[in-house]
């Protein structure tokens, strides 16, 4: 359990690079994340990351909008490889090329997501 953090010891949060359009495949990933799904982040689409009480719908949408532009944010329970719910904060973001850098085709296809300690709730309803 202590390595499921949504942050590493380097202080750094859980990160899972996606291609930008349904099925949202996983392209990679860093250690954090892996610590925390025990999932590579290779070949595999988000489902793997949904359990029973998912709020799917909320998920998609906001990887949908973020999609779209700007950094896009909910909460919701996630699931790791063992089956394990974990109630996190995701921030979704376009994956954008340096200034001065020109983007690669690829890269104007893709969302990174972090996955931040969840905040303080007051109705799990919500969720």
């Amino acid at each position: 359990a202590a390595m499921r953090r949504a942050v590493d010891v380097e202080g750094a949060p859980s990160r899972l690079c996606i291609k930008a359009a349904a099925p949202w495949e996983m392209l990679g990933c860093n250690d954090a994340f892996y610590a925390m799904f025990g999932f590579s982040g290779t070949g595999c689409t988000l489902k793997i990351l949904h359990g029973q009480t998912t709020r799917v719908d909320v998920f998609e949408s906001t990887i949908n909008a973020a999609a779209k532009g700007g950094v896009h944010e909910c909460q919701l329970r996630l699931y790791t490889a063992c089956g394990q719910p974990l109630l996190l904060r995701l921030q979704v973001s376009q994956v954008l090329s340096l200034p001065g850098e020109t983007a690669l085709p690829d890269q104007m296809n893709m969302l990174l997501l972090s996955f931040l300690p969840a905040i303080h709730i007051l109705r799990a309803i919500d969720l």
